[in-house]
């Protein structure tokens, strides 16, 4: 698996004084220059996009745990899951879209405005639907040194049937035009994006 920002120590991907870290999840601190860009956030739990922190448990734990919807001792003891998520997330990078494959990002986000509906200008349906191609082409779910949003492209992958590849001299790269706005610079899926602007 090679990604766009080359970086692959989880710590630095986590941590907000990690020099030339763009975006994150809060696990040590919010990032507040993401903040008004994440419309998915679910308001039926106590979360808020200004001061709402998370722990590496809220993802990594035991299939049987409490952050599981279960019983279970929490802590990242063991899980039916890769990576010991308590809950389904597809790294399969060609898969067809069944909202159970990502049943641990909507613990948090709404599926409805993030893939239905989307909230933000960007048709995710398009890609995780229409195309079969799921959310880890894209996002790195721990953070990126590339771009804002997690956008940090899979160039490359064992599981992958194509690669991310540049379409100019400026290199495989997301430009953000504003909010909810961005153009794509690269050819993935055997579309040429240069830009494709959404």
């Amino acid at each position: 698996m090679v990604r766009q920002d080359g970086v692959y120590n989880i710590r630095d991907k986590v941590y907000s004084g990690t020099p030339g870290i763009v975006s994150w999840h809060p696990i040590e601190t919010n990032n507040p220059s993401n903040n008004t860009e994440v419309p998915s956030l679910r308001t039926d739990i106590p979360m808020n996009r200004t001061s709402s922190l998370m722990y590496c448990t809220d993802c990594h734990n035991g299939g049987q745990s409490a952050a599981a919807g279960g019983t279970g001792p929490n802590g990242p003891h063991g899980s039916p899951n890769d990576f010991i998520l308590s809950e389904r997330y597809n790294t399969i990078p060609d898969l067809n879209y069944d909202a159970l494959d990502y049943a641990l990002c909507f613990r948090c986000h709404d599926e409805a405005s993030l893939v239905i509906t989307p909230m933000s200008g960007f048709s995710h349906d398009r890609h995780v639907g229409g195309r079969d191609k799921s959310c880890i082409n894209c996002h790195d779910p721990h953070g990126s040194h590339a771009n804002p949003h997690l956008l940090n492209f899979l160039l490359t992958s064992d599981a992958a049937t194509y690669e991310i590849v540049a379409v100019d001299g400026g290199g495989v790269r997301w430009v953000d035009n504003g909010t909810y706005s961005g153009s794509c610079f690269l050819d993935c899926h055997g579309t040429r994006h240069s830009p494709r602007s959404y």
